[in-house]
């Protein structure tokens, strides 16, 4: 999918691929060690926060406001799993490293679709006799991102 899309759409999906190859090493790196270290959300996050405050617009192009809401918005469900003892704090970065370089509507809309597929991923575990229900969120919020992306840039009209 991610290769399809970048060769697809030339140059102005230089950006967009980049983000995707990081985060699909977030997601590739929490699958395998269920944690998702800063040395790689922190250099992401700090470009993509600069983005917003110099440019005033996100990596991906969404406005300042909507880049800050973004965050705020993606982080916000995963900060309550936090409270909660259920959620990584690394799971909870990622989202809002995620939903600041997205931004509004975008972020809202992946945050939906992973807290979807994460929940279903739970059931199916509970299903299958699992006690532990823990598993890398990581993987979920890239896809919930890359669909949102995929809905917002229209590759699925």
């Amino acid at each position: 999918l991610g290769r399809l899309a970048c060769q697809s759409k030339g140059d102005d999906m230089v950006v967009p691929c980049l983000v995707l190859a990081w985060a699909l090493l977030v997601a590739l790196f929490d699958w395998r060690r269920q944690r998702v270290p800063n040395v790689l959300l922190l250099p992401v996050f700090v470009v993509a926060l600069l983005a917003v405050v110099i440019d005033g617009q996100t990596v991906l192009g969404a406005g300042r406001w909507s880049g800050f809401a973004g965050m705020i918005v993606a982080a916000a469900p995963w900060m309550v799993g936090y409270g909660l003892r259920q959620v990584g704090a690394g799971d909870v970065k990622f989202a809002a490293t995620l939903g600041l370089l997205a931004g509004l509507p975008m972020a809202a809309l992946g945050t939906l679709a992973a807290a979807l597929l994460a929940g279903l991923i739970s059931l199916q575990l509970r299903r299958w006799g699992g006690r532990g229900l823990r598993f890398p969120l990581a993987p979920a919020l890239l896809l919930g991102f890359v669909l949102a992306f995929g809905i917002e840039a229209g590759f699925w009209r």
